[in-house]
């Protein structure tokens, strides 16, 4: 930029990055295409943006990563802020503001063909994967019809997600959505596509058990040791603590009380989000329904049945009999616990979700028994 007042779009990515770690080059032109950003263009054609084009994209990215509003609401606020009728804050502001649209000027004419030539397609990063699409807006943003977005849906090619009950698009779909659009022009079609989405997925699916296999191979190693000095520790309690008759140690009210109290934190901890409760089958499976019907917001509850390898229940490493039913990437998720051991097994789990990419991954227990606890485990709730 030294000696010229303007960034070129390279120069504003690589401005933006730090803060937008997922803008790309596409996301940018897209924003330009539906008038939410107007950069001046060289006598070649080329964009260039000035602090104030740099300013209004960073308020846009804003709008959209932290308050997901949809196209529509944002062009409604830049016209407000650019008229004076609302602040910065408020134009980024999640809650409904009171809109006063200004004046509409005169649209400018459009560029010819001839003078407006388009920078080469020098970035091929993934588009926002925090950014939320509505149907239009992927249609929009790939150059596909709403006819041709439907039939991606329908066979499955594209996915629709869900957040509070409404509809959206990702990242990932609008690049799915970007290929899809070159393989129509070559007559290949949706249902195509779905068997080429399917080899994708399974050949994906044998990469991840390749190295699934190795990394339980080294964790195995590791926990070895671990094992063998934890045993040495309990059997010297053992030799120095005598058995006791243990009582009651909860009635059923001190567990209703506790469970009500877990379920108004987490119900405060979310509001406004829809957390998926993981349960591991079968031991938590009562305290989840308990704790599941003392949370006031919207949850989805879904379920793992394991068994563990090696010398007992104390291996740390487990087989998935029965794996989720739905996917975890990008929610919220809290693994739901009865009792928290030696932290061995919650370890695994903990790593093997983790790996799927959800929003969150929390651990939410009923009882602690920390005495046997060999590896420590983080537990929100």
């Amino acid at each position: 930029m030294a000696g010229r007042p303007f960034l070129s779009i390279g120069e504003v990515l690589a401005a933006l990055k730090p803060e937008f770690p997922d803008v790309t080059v596409s996301k940018i032109r897209f924003l330009e295409s539906e008038g939410l950003i107007t950069p001046t263009r060289t006598t070649s054609g080329y964009r260039t943006f000035y602090p104030k084009d740099l300013e209004r994209l960073r308020t846009i990215l804003k709008m959209q990563r932290e308050s997901f509003l949809p196209l529509k609401v944002i062009r409604d606020r830049l016209a407000s802020l650019d008229a004076g009728t609302i602040t910065p804050e408020q134009a980024i502001a999640p809650a409904p503001i009171t809109i006063v649209p200004p004046a509409q000027p005169e649209p400018a004419p459009a560029p010819s063909a001839d003078a407006v030539r388009e920078e080469p397609d020098i970035d091929l990063a993934e588009p926002a994967q925090s950014a939320h699409f509505t149907e239009s807006d992927l249609a929009g943003a790939t150059g596909l019809d709403l006819a041709q977005v439907q039939a991606l849906k329908d066979f499955g090619v594209i996915c629709e997600h869900r957040q509070n009950g409404a509809p959206y698009f990702d990242g990932d779909d609008v690049a799915v959505g970007e290929l899809a659009r070159d393989f129509l022009k070559l007559g290949i079609e949706p249902r195509h596509l779905k068997q080429l989405r399917r080899f994708a997925e399974q050949e994906a699916e044998m990469y991840t058990t390749l190295v699934a296999e190795r990394a339980r191979e080294a964790f195995v190693q590791a926990l070895s040791c671990v094992r063998s000095s934890a045993h040495a520790r309990c059997d010297l309690r053992r030799a120095v603590v005598p058995d006791e008759t243990v009582g009651l140690l909860l009635t059923a009210d001190q567990i209703a009380t506790r469970v009500a109290e877990l379920g108004a934190e987490i119900s405060r901890d979310y509001a406004g989000k829809t957390p998926i409760l993981i349960g591991v089958l079968k031991g938590s499976l009562v305290f989840m329904a308990d704790l599941a019907r003392a949370i006031t917001t919207p949850i989805n509850v879904d379920f793992m049945s394991i068994s563990s390898y090696g010398d007992g229940t104390n291996s740390g490493v487990v087989r998935i009999l029965k794996d989720l039913d739905e996917s975890i990437t990008g929610h919220d998720v809290i693994l739901v616990e009865d009792i928290i051991d030696t932290g061995l097994t919650l370890t695994y789990l903990l790593a093997t979700l983790s790996a799927r990419r959800p929003a969150s991954l929390e651990v939410c227990g009923l009882l602690d028994k920390s005495v046997r606890r060999i590896v420590e485990v983080p537990i929100r709730y």
